[in-house]
């Protein structure tokens, strides 16, 4: 019986590596040429596949791109390893020419051909078909020799989705230094731009923005992903809503780029379409990157995050200045003016002659700086009903940083203390929120 059995298995080993053992030659521990393949300086990647267009990516300032047939990202990690798993591949036989009469490698049609460039060089191997227990035939260029070797490389040459190699993320690659963004939701344009370390809002209004609101979206634009894939090469958008999108944002932005002893910086502008709705039940819509033929889908968390409410990026703070960089304060209250002065820890009267309350005057800073309206509505015409106090502020260089008016809604809108910048936005706050603006509140009562 073990005599039967013991047959049984030489011959099941026989039929399981009868095309491997059809040949002689001595056993490689790895493809000859393969390991010479430097991974991190690889800058071009060709695949061809049988029956398809070449796949061209290169590796660029901002990481790796496909070029062709269609342009776009790919992410680092799927490039490299191609040439990771380049340099593990395991020989298990060689073949030499005389070797391959009963054998079908599968090579005279490659099921692929892969082309590393680098500076200085290239390696291209050829992809022949499928051997067993995982093994294949491949062959390099200008080698007459056919290996079967094992690893993972003829699946990610041959049978993997090239869609997996891409980048998902929209705004791709990730920009380093945002200056812009502009958001059109077909209703409204609302544009906030960088000034140095702060953001300012340009459309539809000229305000400060809300350095959280803004921080939140800036991490969703950096990090926001697609839901897949939908058509390459769409020649009918129109069947996306995206020949006359019903949303875009664009980010603007740039990266400090050195070639050689230059240093120069490269503007770049992205703008992401946005179409029509994906099916009845679902919020998640058809989208496309201007410059890269693909219809992606967007999903409706990233677009709730990028179409929000132009109030929800506006400071919902009184003031915006710093409470330190305050010299002086003027308020204004029934054609009389109330000036106050920072001498070192006092808050100073001079035309009063005595020193106000400083914990009531820092109370009063923190009160315009740190308070956050309840509602902020965007409009044309005064939402107060009347106007009689405002503070307007004074840096150490005796200009005015910012005046804040002071006002109650009018009885037709929401109730409670509204104040201005004069900027067409009405910030309205708490209803249990007082400011100390009068002499006998600031403490100056002789």
């Amino acid at each position: 019986m073990a005599l039967v059995l013991a047959v049984i298995g030489v011959i099941g080993v026989v039929i399981l590596y009868r095309d491997d053992l059809a040949g002689g030659g001595a056993v490689l521990p790895v493809l000859p040429g393969a390991t010479e393949i430097p991974v991190d300086a690889v800058d071009r990647l060709t695949v061809t596949r049988l029956g398809e267009a070449a796949m061209n990516f290169q590796r660029t300032a901002d990481g790796w791109m496909q070029v062709e047939p269609l342009s776009f990202p790919v992410n680092t990690f799927s490039m490299r390893q191609f040439g990771v798993q380049a340099t593990a591949l395991q020989v298990v036989r060689a073949l030499e020419p005389g070797d391959r009469a009963a054998v079908d490698v599968g090579l005279d049609e490659p099921r692929a051909t892969v082309t590393w460039s680098w500076p200085t060089g290239s390696y291209t191997l050829a992809f022949g078909r499928r051997s067993v227990a995982g093994r294949s035939y491949v062959q390099p260029a200008g080698d007459e020799t056919v290996y079967v070797v094992t690893g993972d490389l003829y699946e990610r040459a041959v049978e993997m989705n090239p869609r997996e190699w891409r980048d998902r993320t929209i705004f791709a690659p990730a920009p380093a230094e945002i200056d812009a963004v502009e958001i059109d939701d077909a209703t409204r344009r609302t544009v906030i731009v960088r000034q140095g370390r702060r953001w300012l809002m340009t459309e539809p209004v000229q305000t400060r923005v809300d350095p959280v609101a803004v921080e939140a979206m800036l991490s969703t634009i950096r990090r926001a992903r697609s839901g897949g894939f939908i058509l390459d090469g769409a020649d009918n958008l129109s069947r996306f809503g995206l020949a006359n999108p019903s949303g875009r944002v664009t980010v603007r932005s740039r990266q400090t780029v050195a070639e050689g002893d230059t240093v120069h910086v490269v503007e770049r502008a992205d703008h992401l379409l946005v179409g029509s709705r994906m099916g009845v039940g679902s919020e998640d819509r058809f989208g496309m990157v201007e410059g890269r033929d693909a219809v992606v889908r967007v999903p409706e968390a990233v677009l709730a995050a990028f179409f929000v409410r132009t109030t929800a990026l506006v400071d919902p703070t009184p003031s915006g200045v710093l409470p330190a960089d305050v010299k002086s304060i003027v308020i204004r209250q029934g054609g009389v003016e109330l000036r106050l002065e920072r001498d070192l820890e006092r808050w100073r009267a001079p035309d009063v002659g005595v020193d106000a309350d400083a914990a009531t005057v820092e109370s009063l800073l923190r009160l315009l700086t740190e308070t956050r309206a309840v509602q902020i509505e965007i409009s044309d015409e005064p939402l107060y009903s009347v106007a009689g106090q405002s503070i307007t502020f004074y840096g150490f260089d005796g200009r005015p940083m910012e005046t804040v008016r002071f006002g109650m809604t009018r009885p037709s809108g929401p109730s409670g203390l509204v104040t201005d910048n004069g900027d067409n936005v009405w910030r309205i706050l708490p209803r249990n929120i007082e400011f100390p603006l009068t002499a006998d509140q600031l403490g100056l009562t002789p």
